[in-house]
Formats: C-alpha cells, structure tokens, sequence
C-alpha cells in the first residue's frame, strides 16, 4: 500500500524534473541565440561555435539550430555573408 509521504515525494520529484527540464530548455535558447551571434562574427566555423557553447557534437547542435530557426547553420553562415 503507499503511504501519503510517497505521493507528495512523488509529487515534488515530478516538479524538481519539470524545473529542470525548463531551465535545460532555456539555456538551450540563449545558447542557440549566442550561436548566431558568433556566426555573425565570422570569426569561428561552425564547429567551434558548437565547441565553444558545450553542445555534445555538430550533428547535434546543426539538429538544434535547424529545429529552432528553420535553417541549418551553414545555409545561415552563407546567407550572413552574402549580405
């Protein structure tokens, strides 16, 4: 049978795992939002901008920004420099 104290350390847990997934979710915006500024730069490939902003690899990081801005990286670097 649970017990009542198990329902509300559930219920915390749950909320503990909500926070952090909201916080990970944020960190990802700017973090994704630095990366256009330092491709705007043209100071660092794509993959040191990945590097530097502690995404886990390019691929994952290109899947990201994709997701997020409708672009790839690369097709935005080019289009940055055309301008």
């Amino acid at each position: 049978a649970r017990e009542k104290g198990d329902l509300s350390e559930n219920a915390e847990y749950d909320a503990a795992k909500e926070a952090q997934s909201h916080l990970e979710a944020h960190i990802n915006e700017l973090k994704l939002k630095r990366s256009r500024e330092l491709i705007k730069t043209r100071k660092y490939t794509i993959n040191d901008i990945s590097s530097m902003l502690g995404f886990s690899s390019i691929q994952y990081f290109s899947r990201k920004f994709t997701k997020r801005f409708g672009i790839n990286p690369s097709e935005y670097a080019r289009k940055i420099y055309e301008s």
